[in-house]
């Protein structure tokens, strides 16, 4: 029997979850046009309009396989890297010309998950699963570089080794001592050799139809990365769909003591406006009706009266 891998601490098998979403990408279609892969012409979109994010609606992967929608929610962390790979296999197979190599990667992204939560209902049992929220964006910071891959160099005889990656906020350092001169602490970080990525420090409110009375309005700090920055502005009705996490806090910055009280926020993997919550603007159509109904029984209208151009 062959050697079957699962994702640690879960009975998630890689292979399966693979294989699932494979299939799910290949065979799902919209009941509007039957015989045509939905996720594969997308697929086929994103080379057409070179943006390299697959826009993945929770709704159709829960109708499509109940079982695959669960892991996605309770473990977002392990599953959604799988998800990458499953399309860029299907991507570089299926889609990209034969004597192209390199191409951007695809990141999948989630969206309409089948429950919304209240910001207020978001609770520990939450922390490290995917979630939906609805709120109001207030504040946006700058772009903020964050170091994606480190680049280390020997001072004494220039030695470097290869690119390391930083893992959730952790710098694999090299050993101590350089391996070619065997000095000890020679190692630094070069800064302008090292790669980052774009991120944006976002704060987001209840809106005030979904705050309960009396009380004062929650608020959620989210991280977002990439294409993602400057995808809502201030004053935006957003739904978000992202992993509730949580993480220890320094209690000062030279220290490496930590609270025992950690901070949560969201790490957001889709943005979608709410346009429905928008206000109509119907004045102009009333004045309009106005104008028309003045006219038609001979009456100056408010603009003709001051003598303005109407």
């Amino acid at each position: 029997r062959e050697a079957q891998t699962y994702v640690w601490g879960t009975t998630v098998n890689v292979d399966e979850t693979c294989q699932r979403f494979r299939r799910f990408v290949e065979h799902f279609e919209l009941p509007s046009r039957e015989g045509v892969s939905h996720y594969d012409a997308k697929l086929r979109e994103i080379r057409e309009k070179d943006q390299y994010h697959l826009d993945l609606d929770c709704k159709h992967l829960d109708a499509y396989d109940p079982h695959l929608y669960k892991l996605l929610v309770a473990y977002p962390q392990e599953i959604i890297p799988l998800f990458d790979v499953v399309a860029n296999e299907h991507y570089v197979e299926r889609v990209l010309p034969a004597d192209e190599e390199e191409f951007t990667r695809i990141q999948v992204r989630t969206f309409n998950l089948r429950e919304c939560k209240a910001m207020r209902d978001l609770n520990p049992s939450d922390i490290d699963k995917m979630v939906a929220v609805r709120g109001m964006v207030t504040r946006c910071t700058g772009v903020i570089p964050d170091l994606k891959m480190a680049y280390f160099k020997c001072l004494v005889c220039g030695e470097a080794p290869e690119l390391t990656f930083v893992d959730r906020g952790r710098v694999n350092e090299p050993p101590l001592r350089c391996i070619s001169c065997n000095n000890l602490g020679t190692m630094v970080l070069i800064h302008n050799r090292c790669v980052f990525a774009n991120k944006q420090q976002i704060k987001m409110q209840e809106t005030p139809d979904a705050i309960p009375e009396g009380e004062t309005p929650s608020t959620v700090s989210m991280c977002v990365f990439d294409s993602l920055v400057d995808e809502a502005k201030p004053g935006d009705r957003v739904e978000v769909t992202a992993v509730y996490r949580a993480v220890p806090i320094r209690v000062a910055p030279n220290q490496r003591i930590l609270k025992s009280v950690y901070k949560t926020y969201l790490d957001v993997i889709h943005i979608r406006k709410d346009r429905t919550a928008r206000i109509a603007n119907t004045a102009a159509r009333e004045d309009r009706e106005d104008n028309a109904a003045a006219e038609a029984e001979g009456v100056a209208t408010a603009g003709q009266r001051w003598g303005a151009d109407v």
